[in-house]
Order: structure tokens, then C-alpha cells, then sequence
């Protein structure tokens, strides 16, 4: 199951130690250890991988997005369940149920 917008009053977070980052210029590096994979994430992908770590909720991604990007509410929900989705199918956060 994604992360839809149904599950929005749940935060999301990395999984526990398995999960590291790291900034690097204008990206964070993201290695999830058991996978023995790595990301990057930029922009606003970079962001929103910085509020999820501090614990932000969908909610706040969402708010987050409508405020730095001006776009309509429909259209932040969207990107950001988009990106938590991709994230949750590479082991990289946990969705609370």
C-alpha cells in the first residue's frame, strides 16, 4: 500500500538505524544499508526528505510544498504523496497505518 492521502494524519519517518543521510551541496544522499542501495534527492525532493526526518506529518509536507511553490492544494497532496510513495517502495520510510 502507498502512502495516500487517507493515511495524511500519520507522520512518516525514516526506518529505524538502517537508513542514513547525509548533505551534500544542493542534494542528500541517502543510503538504506540492508539494500545496500543509495539515493540522491534535490530540490524539493531534498526538503521534504530533511522535514521527514524531523518527524513532519503529511500534512506538514503538504503545507510546506503549497507555501514554497504556490501551487493549489490538490496539486501539493498529489506531489507529495508521490514522493512518499517512491520513498516507501525503496525501504526508505515507513507509512503509520
Amino acid at each position: 500500500m502507498g502512502c495516500e492521502p487517507h493515511l495524511s494524519m500519520k507522520a512518516f519517518s525514516p526506518p529505524k538505524k538502517e537508513v542514513f543521510s547525509s548533505s551534500l551541496d544542493d542534494k542528500s544522499i541517502i543510503l538504506n544499508a540492508p539494500k545496500n542501495s543509495y539515493f540522491s534527492v534535490e530540490g524539493v525532493g531534498e526538503e521534504l526528505w530533511r522535514l521527514i526526518c524531523e518527524g513532519a506529518d503529511y500534512p506538514a509536507l503538504v503545507e510546506w510544498v503549497r507555501e514554497n511553490y504556490e501551487v493549489p492544494q490538490e496539486i501539493a497532496e498529489q506531489d507529495v504523496s508521490e514522493f512518499l510513495t517512491q520513498l516507501k517502495s525503496e525501504g526508505l520510510i515507513e507509512c503509520e497505518e
